[in-house]
């Protein structure tokens, strides 16, 4: 007998880790730099159509706090089981489909506080993209 649910069910992709230094033109973000012009947005560049998308450092500080997700919930869980597999610390992330050729890409962030160069920051650790 077949699953009425299987049409339905999402098929899975190939997830590929990229460190964020291969995407973004810049990954760490502290209260020292982060008033200054150059560091109030990123810029993150997509490897299948090289579409550049620039994300609002206040995007990655406020909204990756919250984990949430844009995706379908079977992306998600198979983005969290492969965050878990790789072991990729995070403390948030954001997540998106590209805009030109809708791949799937997940940014992991980890934030910090009370370093000695700094209050406060967080930094672009993985990224995470859907073949």
């Amino acid at each position: 007998m077949k699953d009425p649910e299987a049409d339905r069910r999402f098929n899975p992709m190939v997830l590929r880790l990229v460190d964020g230094a291969e995407r973004f033109d810049n990954t760490i973000f502290n209260s020292v730099n982060y008033f200054r012009a150059p560091y109030r947005e990123t810029v993150y560049t997509c490897p299948r159509c090289k579409e550049k998308k620039e994300i609002p450092v206040r995007h990655l500080e406020n909204r990756t706090v919250l984990r949430f997700s844009n995706f379908p919930i079977d992306l998600q869980t198979q983005f969290d089981r492969f965050r878990r597999a790789k072991k990729i610390f995070e403390s948030g992330y954001i997540d998106w489909n590209c805009r030109i050729c809708e791949m799937p890409v997940r940014v992991y962030v980890q934030h910090w506080s009370g370093s000695p160069d700094s209050d406060f920051g967080f930094e672009i650790k993985a990224v995470v993209e859907a073949l």
